[in-house]
């Protein structure tokens, strides 16, 4: 499935939007897109993973919940990715393929 196909099931209007902000909910998860990117193998490693798919850009930091924006990882990689021991532009580029 594409990311507009997920956009299409459940579209938030421009109020909705304001008041979970105003509500300190500052990123809206759109579940159907990370399930979707789901996967049970590391897409960095090929070991087996399990969990949601890794924000490259994280939520806090407005990263959006976009196919474009996640990548399954093991436990060992996301730690890689957290602790800055994998780059972004090299997670991109797994993204991209």
């Amino acid at each position: 499935m594409r990311y507009s196909d997920f956009r299409n099931k459940r579209r938030m209007t421009v109020d909705e939007i304001e008041e979970r902000r105003s509500n300190g909910k500052t990123s809206i998860k759109m579940q159907a897109a990370i399930d979707a990117c789901k996967r049970s193998t590391c897409e960095l490693c090929g070991g087996m993973c399990k969990g949601e798919p890794h924000h490259v850009k994280s939520r806090g930091a407005g990263g959006p919940d976009i196919p474009e924006n996640l990548i399954q990882l093991c436990g060992n990689c996301h730690r890689a990715a957290h602790d800055g021991r994998i780059s972004r532009e090299r997670l991109y580029r797994v993204i991209a393929r």
